[in-house]
């Protein structure tokens, strides 16, 4: 049976699959690729003659929350940072950019690696003794997703 993708970029597939004697169906496994929007994909499988098509839509990752705990101290101590992701981040897994809005109170690091199948992923806060009360906004983001 031969199998096709119409955007095997976002959603390969093998090219073919043998479904044993005796048996109407077969089981493989596909693993979707990172994409930058909602990708709808047409997947076909084909035998003699005969063609069945089933739409699929790969989802990109999505940056749901970033908290910070304790999000409350004094300048000078640490904190640390969660980012959580809806759907988990692919197997190959992501680099997320990670940002301050005052960098002389509160610093991140730049960049965050996340393992592919992480829903969460910490990172560390360090901050800076200022004299007075300041707010920093954390942020993170991947794509066109952001909090």
């Amino acid at each position: 049976m031969t199998l096709d993708s119409s955007n095997p970029a976002a959603l390969p597939l093998p090219p073919s699959v043998t479904i044993p004697s005796g048996s109407s169906t077969t089981s493989f496994n596909v693993t979707a690729n990172p994409v930058g929007t909602r990708t709808v994909v047409t997947l076909s499988a084909t035998s003699s003659g005969f063609t069945k098509e089933l739409i699929a839509v790969v989802h990109p990752l999505s940056i749901r929350s970033v908290s910070i705990n304790p999000s409350n101290v004094v300048g000078g101590t640490s904190s640390a940072g969660t980012v959580t992701f809806d759907p988990p981040v692919p197997d190959g897994g992501a680099v997320i950019n990670l940002a301050s809005s005052h960098p002389s109170v509160a610093s991140v690091p730049a960049t965050l690696n996340v393992p592919g199948g992480a829903t969460s992923a910490t990172f560390p806060v360090a901050t800076f003794p200022t004299g007075v009360t300041a707010d920093v906004r954390i942020t993170a983001s991947f794509g066109s997703s952001s909090a």
